[in-house]
């Protein structure tokens, strides 16, 4: 269950919703987030500034896998993906099986913050190999040069009391990624008005035989969960207006 929310709005609309959910709820509810005041929230950091709201997670996961891996005094890379074409290698023992499933876990956990990460996930959790630790190792070294980074909630002045959303569905796909499992990899990212509400990029559960029918199977899991959140956003009362965007002709054919 979710006990814990975060809302925003103007001040005397926020003030009204509390005192109606105090008449049927016991409630604790946390001051005003101030300008450039960093709040904590379900283990993730708030920051309100002039143009809009930086949501970013706890440094101390970074720094706890870091030392799981052995990582404390290691050298950081730039980017988090290693080179494709490497060999799979040997299964894991179970003590290494244990010890990439936790880090995976805390990573997963950052991920939500960290779009840029979310690439190197879909790999075997159940049965990691050795290239699966050199991913993890690879990402826990680019998170140790970049751990201040997340995502930006634009404040979108223009279209400021507006009940219309604009929601917009981006996907793409990575057909027969280079190892054993020659599956897909589809990735989407939904945005309401600027603002990233969700991403993924995960394994198709098929293996396809073009990149066209890879890249329609992204296509229809990023809208059939976009339908998700446009309907959840008309129970608020907003107008949605939902945009497909994808760079496969194909694709969209």
């Amino acid at each position: 269950h979710m006990d814990d929310l975060h809302g925003a709005g103007p001040l005397e609309t926020c003030n009204d919703i509390t005192e109606k959910l105090r008449k049927h709820l016991k409630l604790k509810v946390s001051p005003l987030l101030e300008p450039e005041v960093r709040r904590q929230h379900l283990r993730r950091h708030r920051v309100r500034k002039k143009g809009g709201t930086f949501i970013g997670s706890e440094r101390r996961r970074i720094d706890n896998v870091l030392h799981a891996l052995g990582l404390v005094a290691g050298s950081a890379v730039p980017t988090p993906s290693l080179a494709p074409g490497q060999d799979d290698g040997e299964p894991h023992s179970q003590e290494q099986h244990r010890l990439y499933r936790s880090c995976v876990g805390s990573l997963l956990y950052i991920s939500h913050d960290r779009p840029e990460i979310e690439w190197d996930w879909p790999g075997r959790l159940s049965a990691p190999y050795d290239i699966d630790m050199k991913r993890l190792v690879r990402v826990a070294r680019y998170l140790e040069g970049e751990p201040n980074l997340g995502v930006w909630l634009p404040q979108n002045r223009k279209e400021k009391g507006s009940l219309i959303v604009k929601l917009r569905l981006w996907s793409d796909a990575s057909w027969a990624a280079p190892d054993s499992q020659r599956k897909s990899v589809s990735c989407g990212v939904i945005e309401a008005n600027g603002c990233v509400l969700h991403l993924h990029s995960r394994r198709q559960s098929v293996i396809s035989l073009s990149s066209s029918v890879s890249e329609l199977y992204a296509l229809s899991a990023v809208a059939l969960e976009g339908r998700l959140f446009a309907r959840i956003l008309e129970l608020c009362g907003f107008i949605v207006k939902s945009y497909a965007l994808t760079d496969s002709s194909a694709g969209k054919g």
